[in-house]
């Protein structure tokens, strides 16, 4: 789901203070009352905000995602394991889309002499592609400070104009009933694109996250190949119904 910019700005306002008087964010984003007013009534249609007495919240769905140092440790193992099998997927002289996240991140090490180009939104992961000599594009726009990922117009204007062999996205929940999820509207849309400006789609994301439900959907579970870690055998096939897993 597109959102406006001034909308984004009002979402970066709320994310950093928890709640804002329509007054707040007039003066942050410059907007006419009347304009801010009718900003938050379709954030509210969209289930993003909450309004009571002239201020607005996020929603509990969306303050509730963990920041990216909090999701580094959990899991960490399965994450290498998942990513490490995920690289496996790779060619020599391919294009690849590397999402922003904790479990992403570990695909880098193994893209060494594979000579590939990366396109990314995952501020955390430049540092460790130039330490690699990866090839790296960087889409530009909003930095959102809790996962580190840059979101917002700019980014997906740019995001558009790519077309990937493959494309790694991450998820905070995946199910049969639910497709992939995440935590974050906006956030959601980048994956949603990439997945669709790939030729190839893999989710990726730890056992934890199976029958998870988060705020916001980005596919389906039969448009992306899903790598995931230890599965009960009754739960993988609840999936392999659907699409292709890779269980490590």
């Amino acid at each position: 789901m597109f959102l406006t910019e001034r909308q984004q700005q009002i979402l970066a306002h709320l994310r950093q203070h928890g709640t804002s008087t329509v007054q707040q964010l007039v003066d942050f984003t410059g907007a006419s009352d009347s304009s801010v007013r009718r900003d938050l009534t379709e954030l509210e249609k969209q289930q993003i905000v909450e309004r009571q007495h002239g201020a607005a919240t996020l929603r509990h769905a969306v303050l509730a995602e963990k920041s990216l140092p909090e999701k580094a440790m959990e899991c960490l193992q399965e994450k290498q394991r998942i990513m490490k099998r995920a690289a496996q997927e790779v060619g020599y002289g391919e294009c690849i889309y590397i999402d922003a996240g904790s479990t992403t991140m570990h695909i880098i090490p193994h893209l060494v002499n594979k000579n590939v180009t990366v396109v990314t939104n995952g501020i955390m992961h430049v540092p460790h592609l130039m330490e690699q000599q990866i090839q790296t594009i960087m889409l530009g726009g909003e930095v959102k400070m809790t996962t580190q990922a840059v979101i917002g117009a700019k980014a997906i204007t740019q995001l558009q104009d790519y077309y990937f062999d493959r494309a790694f996205i991450g998820a905070n929940g995946f199910s049969a009933v639910h497709g992939y999820t995440t935590a974050d509207l906006e956030e959601a849309t980048l994956k949603k694109i990439a997945m669709q400006q790939a030729k190839r789609a893999y989710v990726v994301a730890d056992g934890t996250k199976y029958e998870q439900r988060q705020f916001a959907k980005f596919g389906e579970l039969q448009q992306a190949t899903l790598i995931t870690s230890t599965l009960q055998a009754e739960k993988q096939r609840s999936l392999t119904a659907h699409t292709e897993v890779y269980v490590v």
